[in-house]
Parts: C-alpha cells; structure tokens; sequence
C-alpha cells in the first residue's frame, strides 16, 4: 500500500461551507463517473448531488479538489 499526505481543508464562505482535499497526484485528475453501477468510486457522484459546484484546480505541488456546499438557512 502506498501512502500519501492528503491535506483536508474546510471554510465558512458566503452562504455556505467550502470543502478543499489536496493530495499530490496530480496526474489522476477527477471525472464524474456515468456508470453507477461499478463497485467503489462513487464519491465524487454524491458529491455532485449535493454540493452547489464542485471542481478542481493544479496547484505548484498539489491537485485540489473542491467543493461547494449552500447551508439552508443560513443568512447570506
């Protein structure tokens, strides 16, 4: 098994929370999978169910993966 430093970042903003995960594979970039049907790898699928927008961005050493999530009630 190999392991790698995964760092997990979480941010009040706006109207909502800002979730960033940066791991150093930036060769692997994220696809939403089409066929949920397959064993394992589905958390990106819920991911852009529930978030507002969701994408990702190159980094000097990192890749990062963000997400956007409104908070219902929650003033503006």
């Amino acid at each position: 098994m190999t392991l790698a430093e995964v760092e997990v970042v979480v941010s009040v903003r706006g109207c909502g929370v800002l979730v960033e995960v940066s791991d150093p594979d930036k060769a692997k970039v994220p696809t939403l999978r089409a066929d949920a049907e397959q064993d394992g790898g589905l958390g990106l699928v819920l991911v852009a169910a529930l978030a507002e927008r969701w994408g990702h961005e190159s980094r000097p050493f990192t890749k990062c993966v963000w997400a956007y999530f409104v908070v219902p009630e929650r003033p503006c």
